[in-house]
């Protein structure tokens, strides 16, 4: 869908390129709509494309290496973002995820390079536009986190869990050897067990069941299930 150029009238950085350079902009840009909570920009990510905000808000949010996050900013609507995605070799700096719904305007790397080849008066005005807004924003980037490294109290500002507070995974150390010896000294049956596949899959279920149990899990509420077709393929590869 063709970009309205009049929408860019909304853009007060972009006042630099002027009517004609709206207009000549306009037909180049990509519009995209995003629900409520997507991530629009990862941090790390290499980036190809800078953005403006048409509709709704969005948050700009800082990753701690200790895991935690920090909210920046909140743009509103009229506000250019990510311009480091139109420098090569760059990678996004913050996640940026939509706070309601929101409508994005892109402008690849790609389409200004070429336009810039092509000597067009926006995209070298554009140019100039993407390095003071660069600027401005490493600014209040600075400013932020230099308000939170001042505070006496940041833990409304801070969000998430410390990698050392995170709770670690726990291995299930359940032995099956005394479940397998027991399978063989009541002769390998479950009641009236079939023999052949079926057989030694029921045995391998009692077996997983008492390790389990033996290691303090309460299997009361487990179901096991034979998968029919896996059972018919074993038979098959049994005969």
């Amino acid at each position: 869908m063709a970009i309205d150029p009049s929408v860019l009238a909304k853009f007060e950085t972009l006042d630099p390129l002027g009517e004609a350079g709206r207009f000549s902009m306009a037909p180049l840009l990509t519009s995209t709509r995003y629900r409520a909570g997507a991530q629009i920009c990862r941090e790390g990510d290499e980036g190809d494309a800078c953005y403006m905000l048409s509709e709704g808000t969005v948050q700009v949010i800082k990753n701690l290496p200790d895991g935690r996050k920090v909210k920046l900013a909140t743009l509103p609507e009229g506000t250019l973002f990510g311009q480091a995605g139109l420098v090569p070799n760059q990678v996004r700096t913050a996640d940026v995820k939509a706070e309601g719904n929101v409508t994005i305007l892109s402008l690849s790397r790609a389409t200004l390079n070429w336009s810039l080849n092509r000597g067009e008066e926006w995209a070298v005005a554009m140019q100039a536009i993407v390095a003071v807004n660069l600027v401005q924003q490493l600014r209040s980037a600075l400013d932020r986190l230099g308000e939170l490294a001042a505070a006496e109290d940041v833990s409304e500002e801070v969000s998430g869990t410390k990698h050392e507070d995170a709770r670690k995974a726990t291995s299930l150390k359940a032995d099956f050897s005394g479940a397998r010896k027991k399978t063989r000294e009541e002769g390998g049956t479950l009641g009236a067990a079939p023999s052949g596949p079926r057989a030694g899959l029921l045995e391998m279920l009692r077996a997983t069941e008492s390790a389990l149990a033996s290691a303090g899990f309460n299997t009361d509420n487990v179901e096991f299930v034979l998968d029919e077709d896996q059972l018919r393929t074993a038979e098959a590869r049994g005969s």
